[in-house]
């Protein structure tokens, strides 16, 4: 009896993961945006949109610049954080955020 409602809750997962596959997909094949916002970005009319002026925008234009002078992620994230910049969530900057911050395609397009 039991692994008869575990077959369908299993068949039901499958289904449930395939339709939510497929709506992302149709979403995204007419440009939609799925998810959340990055930092520095807002959803306006269901596209993504840089958010000008914002803090997010503001901490990759500081980041670009320092790692323009050379500094390692590391040293760049202690710049920032010395600097008064803050994470949205968490204490401190770090070096991987700086990495995601300068990587992020989304935000290379946003911030030009």
């Amino acid at each position: 009896m039991f692994s008869l409602f575990g077959a369908l809750a299993q068949l039901e997962r499958e289904r449930t993961a395939e339709r939510v596959s497929t709506v992302m997909a149709y979403k995204a094949s007419i440009g939609e945006h799925c998810g959340g916002p990055a930092r520095g970005m807002a959803i306006e009319g269901k596209r993504l949109v840089a958010d000008e002026g914002s803090e997010g925008l503001q901490l990759l234009a500081r980041a670009r610049a320092l790692r323009g002078e050379g500094l390692s992620y590391a040293k760049v994230a202690e710049q920032l954080n010395a600097e008064g910049f803050r994470p949205e969530r968490g204490a401190r900057i770090h070096a991987s955020m700086v990495g995601y911050l300068l990587n992020n395609p989304r935000l290379a397009v946003a911030a030009a």
